[in-house]
């Protein structure tokens, strides 16, 4: 596919006078054909010479190959299938073509391609041309009209095909709404854009067998995941489109369809999707009808599939990229905080957008003239960033115990400061002095508060 570029506007000139040169071609296939020579006589390849060489002529001066070279190509059309989808587009094209199909078919009456007409006409036939399985109509480039016998049947392009041929690259309709772009992804640490690498390489490697494995990337937050994905097509030159997991077709002919125009669009566009999917039955189905570049990403594995999965997990910012992030991010710098940014490394875990939006809720803060400490606006605008999610799943407290609040024996009381204290400094000690690499799992902090009621049990959390 011709993507934009310095060449963009020389390209689709050169496109369109290639474009023209075949159709001239086509056309003079059927006046040859009118006049009663058969398709195949050194006639007709006489009087399409002055014609192929306008398009030898367009065609060396393309900077990229033409539409029509890159999907032939791309759908291994042979001579005779390349023709009759000139023949179907030039009707729509060159006003010349209609009197031209009706004087080949003897007389006016049939101002249109017919397969009878391109069997006759064009060079190179052949009948399985238009079989179910054959490339033309199993990628839907053409449509025979109902009700009519297949070799009486009026032939129609359709309409993306005669678009792409032409030079102009857009979604399909019948799959807007369901998919959307995704941009390059922007914000990814170091350690996501080593997954994003690792993904395309994967790909990379599989691209000459017949099918591509699913990358299955998985993790906790979808932002990060989606990034990873997009990141992982703009390194395979791809284009990234999104589909939800609501969006996948309801009936399994809605499904078949889908896959086939994406399979086609994927292939016309150079594009990669990312299907953000649930774990269901429902959705591995899906993914065995699905061609193409194809990454999932899921909170949790997909589970068995017919095609090949690849799991790659994705997690988000380490301790150190999260410094780093924000010390690129803040306003005024780490060094105003006093201290407070190990603080918030320690107890937040955020990614590269939510340390970006805390960051603006600093700034608004501050342009609001709050009265709050630099530190104290961070570490309120770094609770509303996590608390997000947690809002769908517990009720949030705002805590009014203080220290002085609590009555209670000095053992207890130490004990609810020594847990304080671990919380203060785990980053400290898991990864600082390096804890975490020996214990990985169980690095957060967990109470159980006992007794009878009345005792302050729900202050001393506080």
């Amino acid at each position: 596919m011709i993507t934009a570029s310095a060449h963009d506007t020389d390209w689709a000139e050169a496109n369109k006078r290639c474009l023209m040169a075949e159709l001239d071609l086509v056309r003079r296939a059927l006046e040859h054909h009118a006049g009663g020579g058969p398709a195949s006589d050194g006639a007709s390849e006489r009087d399409c010479q002055g014609a192929g060489s306008l398009f030898a002529e367009a065609e060396a001066v393309l900077p990229a190959p033409s539409a029509l070279s890159h999907l032939c190509r791309a759908f291994a059309l042979s001579r005779f299938e390349r023709s009759v989808l000139l023949l179907a587009a030039g009707v729509e094209l060159d006003a010349s073509f209609a009197g031209a199909c009706a004087r080949a078919q003897g007389g006016g009456q049939r101002p249109f391609p017919t397969f009878g007409l391109a069997l006759a006409a064009l060079p190179e036939p052949h009948w399985d041309a238009l079989a179910p399985s054959a490339p033309l109509r199993r990628w839907r480039m053409l449509e025979p009209a109902a009700g009519e016998n297949l070799v009486d049947a009026r032939l129609r392009i359709d309409e993306r095909i005669l678009h792409h041929l032409t030079g102009i690259s857009y979604l399909d309709e019948r799959l807007q709404g369901l998919i959307q772009p995704l941009g390059t992804a922007a914000g990814l640490v170091p350690s996501q854009e080593a997954c994003a690498e690792r993904t395309a390489a994967i790909l990379q490697r599989h691209h000459e067998k017949h099918r591509l494995p699913v990358i299955n990337l998985c993790g906790l937050d979808p932002n990060d995941l989606r990034g990873v994905a997009a990141r992982a097509c703009s390194r395979l030159g791809l284009r990234a489109f999104l589909l939800e997991a609501a969006g996948i077709p309801g009936s399994q002919t809605e499904r078949d369809v889908f896959a086939r125009l994406w399979e086609r669009e994927a292939i016309l566009s150079q594009a990669g999707l990312i299907l953000a999917a649930d774990e269901g039955q429902a959705c591995r189905d899906f993914l065995d009808l699905l061609g193409g570049v194809l990454l999932v990403a899921s909170r949790d594995p997909l589970g068995s599939s017919s095609r090949l999965v690849v799991r790659l997990d994705v997690a988000g910012p380490s301790v150190a990229e999260q410094r780093e992030l924000w010390q690129a991010a803040l306003p005024k710098g780490p060094e105003a905080l006093n201290g407070t940014l190990d603080r918030v490394v320690a107890h937040f875990r955020l990614n590269s957008r939510a340390i970006q939006s805390a960051c603006a809720q600093l700034e608004e803060a501050s342009a609001a003239g709050s009265s709050d400490s630099l530190a104290r606006r961070l570490w309120t605008a770094c609770r509303v960033q996590a608390r997000q999610r947690l809002d769908e799943l517990a009720q949030r407290l705002e805590p009014a115990a203080r220290w002085e609040d609590i009555v209670l024996p000095d053992r207890h009381l130490h004990t609810l400061r020594e847990i304080a204290a671990q919380v203060r400094h785990r980053t400290t000690v898991y990864h600082t002095w390096g804890f975490a690499r020996k214990c990985p799992r169980g690095l957060g902090i967990t109470a159980l508060f006992a007794g009878p009621s009345g005792t302050g049990k729900t202050m001393a959390a506080e």
